[in-house]
């Protein structure tokens, strides 16, 4: 999270709202995001835009030391995980058998990185996902174990960089 306020800083200023600005397009480009996947999933586009519209007062709603945090910019990977889920129990071309676990994998590694605790939310869709669908345990099965090998192999890198730079004694400090 420190990245992104850093970011947010470099971008526009050392000033308090430099994050909420960040915050603010974020929130512009995944309600959007969010908004398209609704549609394709949803009889009406009234249901879409009620959600986005629910959404959006709630976060809002939840008042300015709720916003920018760690638990809101997971919003994106999140949803981009689950799309990922549902897409995978339909015919799928090469290309987005291999693409969507790619997304899903740097997803959850976002996921973990801002907040290790939410990855709990994905693996228990993808645990439910395999045990409800009766005729996709394959392919949620091949989407779940794809997805965790991309986050393996991206928490592996990480933990090379951290001890590379004599950092990882620091983190394990930090987490015990």
């Amino acid at each position: 999270i420190m990245y992104i306020y850093g970011w947010a800083s470099a971008l526009f200023g050392h000033e308090y709202y430099s994050i909420r600005i960040v915050d603010a397009l974020y929130h512009l480009v995944a309600l959007y995001i969010y908004f398209r996947i609704l549609r394709r999933y949803v009889t009406t586009d009234t249901l879409a835009y009620l959600s986005v519209f629910v959404y959006t007062l709630l976060y809002v709603g939840s008042g300015y030391a709720s916003t920018a945090q760690a638990e809101s910019f997971v919003f994106l990977p999140m949803i981009t995980i689950f799309y990922g889920a549902e897409h995978a129990t339909h015919q799928q071309t090469r290309k987005e058998r291999t693409l969507y676990p790619i997304l899903a994998g740097i997803s959850l590694f976002t996921i973990f990185t801002l907040k290790p605790t939410l990855v709990a939310i994905p693996l228990s869709m993808f645990a439910w996902k395999i045990l409800t669908s009766s005729g996709m345990r394959k392919r949620i099965a091949r989407y779940t174990l794809s997805t965790l090998a991309v986050l393996s192999i991206l928490l592996a890198i990480a933990l090379l960089w951290l001890e590379h730079n004599n950092a990882l004694e620091f983190v394990r400090e930090y987490l015990q």
